[in-house]
């Protein structure tokens, strides 16, 4: 029996025993997703250590990680994690360690980062960097528009004591600090004018000149030196052309040249692995986001161009061997191993953008584009229970299903387009979408007809399934949030702009043409959910309900959550169904970023908080129907969370009044099957058939009916309609909390 028959089985016992639980529960770590902003490895290139952190709401929560051949990294526990935001690591061996962050805090390990120790630090501005030319002698650098004086600390004991060695009254900061013995080293960053500065010492940090650099480059960024006199510094400007200038020195910093450009935008960090080896990250963020390491193994003669996995900021790099480590501001890790010509996730604590089940065994989770990762999908095959990286699935903000076979993954921008599936998932084939408009949200009503939406009122359809895109007229030229249809004909699209102009649209010819609704006030909508042609729910930017109950004619507002947006909606049926929402994500008091769950079970009139995210900047993006009451729900910190219904409460808690006896006539059968049953009083009901491997193949009912006789039919066909292969099937019904399940056998 394959493992597709065993979690069947699995399933059918726990419907059986009629066993549930109403939480939410999370099946997978909740890897913290913050920002990566140092990176340091020893030079065997397996013992390697990053540190980073994320703010919201005057919180603060950092990471420590750590690898010990090079590939797999985990978390180290951090006893200040909550109090101080981490920015620098340096290690001298397999032991030795140093990290720095802000209020000037340092720490020191003795035993590899499974303990840390705060050393007494001379400052209480923010530190940047910290650097170590072996266990005694060590420097630190920072400061970032909070005082005049160029910010540098100095130990010549291990960090036992720490002197203040600031300097000079023009500093905005010190972004980087390189020494290659005890008495010469350089720091870099801005001056008070916003233009870039290298400083110089040959006294080990006593007194310090700066150096000329050429003119217009913007800031330096990040500073190397193999030996005393060769050394490479990057630079970052969005208004410097060409973008990215490389400076180089044979002198130690008297004079330093352009090498070449990385023409991207933001260069803040490199590694020189020597004189011949130097590697550096480029990133640019503004359209048209791009991301790159540029890489010279003959001392920057020539230079090398190389994208990777993500398109975000990158704040750490490390070069060792044939090896290169580059870290990003998303808690993701890539590594090449052949001098950055191909790249491979190391590790990623993403911020899911979005899951959905292409049946009961098969579902997806994926992250991409806005949050500065462009390709980085999870699958199960085993309804959830376990989750594996799939290089074959592309990443994305919104993922869709219709039936077992046709798929739609958006890359979301202003050169949007979508990934279609034909077969399951098997492959994916990219189509643009035609539009310099930024395309946030897809929707698909059948597996032909499909829209896109986005800024300045753009509307794009698709009547073959995403291959080709047209436009359509709303009238308004204010962002389009979201679009739904309950089938190709009958939809609504909604939107707004910054919390405002809020509009309702509504189309009963697949989207020929528009009319206006009248909301209930003008907020901005951002997310749409309809049961049926009458009863529809919308959600707003300010975190308002809006209601309908005939389709639009008339909305209310329903209720106003204490958060900042609404994110996601979906119903069961008529009654139940949940709603995210997140706060403002800030510096003021209570703008965390903390995500929230509610529920309804009167029809969205009445909305109930369910669950509280645990960590700040926890949005939460996308929820999911999976089968019968199970749904699924992602977001920021690698949140995977689970409500599964059918575990943890006694079977004498499930008494219901509704026992329900039904029957499936004729069985076995061969073109088609009556499944009759009686209902006591009105419940809501779900009928589903699976096939023997546990793949529900289709739904014959989700919906509340009331007391009586009712009859449904099953045609032997499957989600798209085609005749389902000859063999054993299983009915389950459930209704209310209570299940039942049948044999079918199908023989043509």
């Amino acid at each position: 029996m394959n493992k597709y028959g065993k979690w069947f089985i699995v399933l059918i016992i726990c419907l059986m025993q009629k066993v549930y639980a109403q939480s939410w529960e999370p099946v997978m770590p909740m890897n913290a997703t913050v920002n990566i902003n140092d990176l340091c490895f020893l030079n065997d290139g397996l013992h390697g250590w990053a540190v980073g952190s994320t703010s919201a709401g005057g919180e603060v929560y950092s990471v420590i990680l750590r690898t010990v051949d090079g590939s797999n990294w985990s978390s180290i526990a951090f006893s200040d994690s909550n109090i101080t935001g981490l920015t620098g690591v340096c290690f001298v061996n397999e032991n030795i360690g140093w990290i720095v962050g802000s209020n000037g805090r340092i720490y020191k390990t003795t035993d590899g980062g499974n303990s840390w120790v705060a050393q007494a630090s001379p400052t209480t501005r923010n530190l940047s960097k910290v650097h170590f030319i072996d266990s005694q002698h060590g420097w630190a650098c920072g400061g970032w528009g909070d005082n005049t004086a160029y910010l540098v600390i100095r130990t010549t004991n291990g960090g036992t004591t720490w002197q203040n060695l600031s300097f000079g009254n023009t500093a905005y900061s010190c972004d980087d600090i390189y020494f290659v013995d005890s008495l010469n080293g350089w720091i870099c960053g801005y001056d008070n004018t916003i233009n870039g500065h290298i400083h110089r010492t040959t006294d080990g940090g006593l007194t310090w000149t700066r150096q000329t650099i050429p003119a217009g480059v913007g800031q330096v960024a990040a500073i190397d030196f193999p030996t005393v006199n060769k050394g490479w510094a990057t630079t970052s400007s969005i208004y410097a052309n060409p973008a990215g200038a490389i400076l180089y020195t044979t002198d130690g910093g008297e004079n330093w040249a352009i090498q070449g450009y990385t023409n991207l935008d933001y260069n803040n960090c490199l590694d020189c692995q020597d004189t011949m080896r130097i590697a550096i990250s480029a990133s640019q963020v503004l359209t048209p986001s791009s991301a790159r390491v540029v890489v010279s193994t003959n001392g920057g003669n020539n230079w090398s161009s190389y994208s990777h996995l993500f398109n975000n900021y990158s704040m750490g790099i490390q070069y060792v061997g044939n090896n290169i480590w580059v870290t990003s501001n998303a808690s993701q890790i890539i590594k090449s191993t052949n001098n950055g010509a191909n790249w491979q996730w190391n590790y990623n604590a993403a911020g899911w953008k979005a899951i959905a089940w292409r049946d009961s065994s098969n579902g997806y989770l994926i992250t991409g584009t806005d949050y500065g990762n462009d390709g980085y999908c999870l699958r199960s095959t085993d309804a959830g229970n376990n989750w594996f990286y799939d290089p074959n699935t592309p990443g994305g903000t919104k993922i869709q299903f219709k039936g077992l076979n046709y798929g739609w993954i958006l890359k979301e921008g202003n050169s949007s387009g979508v990934y279609r599936t034909t077969n399951g998932g098997a492959t994916w084939v990219y189509n643009s979408i035609g539009s310099s408009a930024w395309i946030g949200s897809i929707f698909f009503a059948t597996q032909d007809s499909g829209w896109a939406c986005g800024s300045n009122g753009t509307l794009r359809f698709t009547s073959n399934g995403g291959a080709s895109w047209s436009s359509q007229s709303l009238g308004t030229s204010y962002y389009v949030s979201a679009v739904y249809f309950i089938d190709s004909q009958r939809g609504w699209a909604c939107g707004g702009y910054g919390g405002d102009n809020g509009f309702i649209y509504y189309t009963s010819n697949g989207g020929a043409t528009w009319n206006p609704q009248t909301p209930a006030q003008p907020d901005h909508f951002q997310v749409a959910y309809f049961v049926n042609q009458n009863l529809g729910i919308l959600g707003s930017y300010n975190a308002r309900v809006h209601r309908t109950t005939d389709g639009g004619t008339t909305w209310t507002v329903v209720q106003s959550l204490p958060h900042y947006t609404i994110t996601d909606i979906i119903m069961k049926d008529t009654l139940n169904g949940w709603l995210l929402a997140h706060n403002y994500w800030g510096s003021s008091p209570g703008d965390d970023g903390r995500g929230f769950i509610y529920k309804t079970t009167d029809g969205g009139t009445s909305w109930i908080q369910s669950y509280v995210t645990p960590r700040i900047r926890s949005f939460l993006n996308d929820i999911a129907h999976h089968y019968g009451d199970v749904f699924w729900t992602c977001g920021y910190h690698s949140i995977n969370l689970r409500y599964n219904p059918w575990t943890g409460i006694s079977q004498q808690d499930l008494r219901r009044e509704n026992r329900v006896q039904f029957q499936a006539v004729p069985n076995p059968f061969s073109r088609r099957t009556s499944i009759r049953f009686s209902l006591s009083h009105p419940a809501s009901v779900e009928i589903s058939i699976f096939n023997a491997l546990g793949n529900r193949v289709n739904e014959i009912a989700n919906k509340t009916m009331p007391s009586g006789t009712h009859e449904f039919i099953w045609n032997g066909r499957d989600w798209n309609g085609f005749s389902c292969a000859n063999g054993l099937y299983f009915c389950v019904i459930r209704v209310d909390d209570y299940v039942e399940t049948q044999k079918l056998i199908l023989m043509k």
